[in-house]
């Protein structure tokens, strides 16, 4: 039996934007969940009790994998409830090392009041648990993107 596929989405973001990979996940045969949690009201530790809650009530004792986006594989890496059957985890552009971006940022108070306890947590990794699970980390850029801020304040990666 496959496993359950949780998509966690990153800061300021909702399920919608996991939408077209549930999408394909599904077409390909895999049960999926995924929810939008309150990623700028509360801290990474609250947010993971939230969240665990509702992958133990989706599984239902099944393996559990998942995708995230950013952010959404930092509140994974919280994830380390027994009741959760982890098979492994793949983190998309996560700030594990926490984010220069939100450290140069977290003492604006605009910045505190948009991206709220998580978004100043964000600035520092240093006592993060590991993953509950093994994961792979894809992460990069290869230049700037107006649809994505966090691209012109980062150096460009080219892969070439």
């Amino acid at each position: 039996m496959k496993p359950l596929i949780v998509l966690l989405h990153g800061l300021a973001r909702g399920h919608g934007s996991m939408a077209r990979l549930d999408r394909v996940l599904r077409r390909n045969g895999f049960d999926t969940v995924r929810r939008t949690y309150p990623s700028r009201r509360h801290s990474i530790a609250y947010l993971a009790e939230e969240v665990t809650e509702w992958i133990v009530e989706a599984a239902a004792g099944r393996k559990v994998s998942a995708v995230t986006h950013s952010m959404g594989g930092v509140v994974v890496r919280h994830l380390h409830d027994p009741r959760i059957c982890w098979e492994r985890i793949v983190m998309l552009a996560p700030p594990n090392q926490g984010s220069q971006l939100a450290a140069a940022l977290s003492g604006n108070p605009v910045f505190r009041w948009y991206y709220g306890p998580a978004g100043a947590e964000l600035a520092d990794g240093a006592r993060w648990p590991a993953p509950p699970a093994p994961c792979a980390v894809i992460a990069g850029t290869r230049g700037l993107a107006l649809s994505n801020p966090t691209s012109w304040t980062l150096p460009s990666c080219d892969p070439t």
